[in-house]
């Protein structure tokens, strides 16, 4: 029993990291996001805006599911 409880906190510590990894890595995609959709093609501010919005927003609904 205590092996398994070894291995449950080992893989609560790798599951833990790349969560951290992963939302570390979002929040610092965020600001240039509009910036990349910009270089796409030759778009609106306010498509450029809600396009941002939504693949900002996705990153939480799909934590929530």
């Amino acid at each position: 029993e205590g092996d398994v409880i070894s291995i449950r906190k080992k893989n609560f510590v790798i599951v833990w990291l790349a969560n951290f990894f992963v939302s570390a890595s979002t929040t610092m995609i965020v600001p240039f996001l509009s910036l990349y959709i910009e270089t796409l093609s030759t778009f609106s501010n306010g498509f450029v805006q809600r396009w941002s919005g939504y693949v900002f927003g996705i990153t939480f609904l799909m934590a929530f599911l």
